[in-house]
């Protein structure tokens, strides 16, 4: 190897370093697990018809966030376990963040850790936790994730804590992409005023029922 090709490799290698320590920290600010990361949607490979149908909804609806006028009417993506969900909706997070530049606030939250952080500053004040929450909520775009995965009680905490979240999210003309492996009857027995408002007019319903395993 010439000392000129050695120098192009070397110069190479470190910018695509610098990419990837990039998107690292990128990554960590959004607060995405390293396993859902890494790919922008545009450039997702789907591996069956309806990882494409999802990916060509939510393309559809980036348009649409970016806008100025864009719509607050997020996505529902619903199906079993390993069909891609959590992938797909970190690629738009990510796509999201990539074409503003990361302008746009993007953050990811699982149900049972949004709960969790919100029983948290019950009767006490964290700052850390409520720094993070007030994140979750005043988000351009916030993928809430494993929606039916939170710790539930009598009191019903939970369902109204997710439903005020994704509520006043949309009121305020944010959206909000939600992932559950339940179906849509699980979904209505466990959260119906939060179906509700998703079926209604917060969301657009995405079935993802393929055979193929996403995780695999």
């Amino acid at each position: 190897m010439s000392a000129v090709t050695d120098l192009r490799v070397r110069t190479r290698s470190e910018a695509d370093l610098r990419r990837m320590r990039a998107s690292d920290t990128v990554r960590k600010k959004y607060g995405v697990p390293r396993h859902l990361w890494g790919h922008r949607l545009s450039h997702y490979v789907a591996r069956d018809a309806d990882q494409r149908n999802a990916a060509d909804i939510l393309l559809q609806h980036l348009r649409e966030w970016g806008s100025r006028n864009g719509s607050a009417r997020g996505v529902l993506l619903a199906g079993p376990h390993g069909t891609g969900k959590s992938h797909l909706a970190c690629a738009a997070l990510y796509e999201l963040a990539y074409q503003s530049r990361e302008k746009q606030l993007c953050r990811f939250v699982s149900a049972h850790d949004y709960v969790a952080a919100k029983q948290t500053i019950l009767g006490r004040f964290d700052t850390d936790v409520s720094e993070r929450i007030s994140e979750y909520q005043d988000a351009d775009l916030l993928v809430l994730d494993q929606l039916g995965g939170e710790h539930r009680t009598a009191t019903g905490y939970a369902e109204s804590t997710l439903y005020q979240l994704v509520s006043d999210r949309y009121n305020d003309g944010r959206p909000t992409v939600v992932t559950t492996w339940l179906g849509k009857r699980q979904l209505t027995e466990i959260h119906p005023a939060l179906m509700n408002l998703l079926e209604r007019e917060a969301a657009t319903l995405v079935p993802m029922t393929g055979g193929t395993d996403a995780r695999g």
